[in-house]
């Protein structure tokens, strides 16, 4: 599948976002519209582009179809793309990679492990001393655009690189995603 085809217009991104964003996310055309704030007729074309494509797949419950992510190689390929390029992992490099006084940022916990399920939050590890005030105005930039809860946790950068405390070493123990990966001090 050609990438810019497959990101394409914002709409369609918007469209995908619905789906990439919110594990387990099923609507039927006008709650994608109204989540994405596009028209009906708008997201009925790029729904029905998707799921033509293999990434999303459709019932009929009464008179209305949902749709949903469909469970296939493509759907899985496309969601990951879409995560490093506009979806959650994009979104929070472009909100963090430049927040004074962190060294490190990664994601973590169950979007990091791949086990979300419906509802998960995101959890994101900060190493360094950041901004409180700041991190909280820019974790809600991306919780606006996510529809999800951002639970943000920090630790030093000693603490990140020789773990002591139960939180840092299960952290380092467990699947991370680094967005802003901390510069060894060689």
């Amino acid at each position: 599948m050609n990438v810019s085809k497959l990101l394409g217009s914002r709409i369609r991104q918007a469209v995908m976002g619905a789906f990439f964003n919110q594990t387990g996310y099923e609507g039927h055309v006008r709650a994608v519209a109204r989540l994405t704030s596009i028209s009906p007729s708008a997201a009925s074309k790029a729904l029905a582009e998707l799921e033509g494509e293999g990434i999303l797949e459709s019932r009929e419950v009464g008179r209305n179809r949902l749709y949903r992510l469909a469970d296939t190689a493509i759907a899985r390929s496309a969601e990951d793309l879409y995560a490093k390029t506009a979806g959650i992992e994009a979104l929070v490099q472009r909100e963090l990679n430049d927040l004074s006084g962190a060294e490190g940022v990664y994601l973590i916990g169950s979007y990091a492990s791949r086990s979300q399920r419906p509802g998960s939050d995101i959890d994101v590890l900060i190493v360094g001393n950041p901004d409180r005030e700041e991190l909280d105005v820019r974790i809600s930039a991306i919780e606006a655009v996510l529809h999800r809860d951002v639970n943000p946790s920090t630790v030093t950068v000693e603490e990140f690189e020789n773990p002591s405390s139960g939180f840092a070493r299960t952290v380092r123990s467990r699947p991370m995603i680094a967005i802003k990966p901390v510069e060894r001090a060689d």
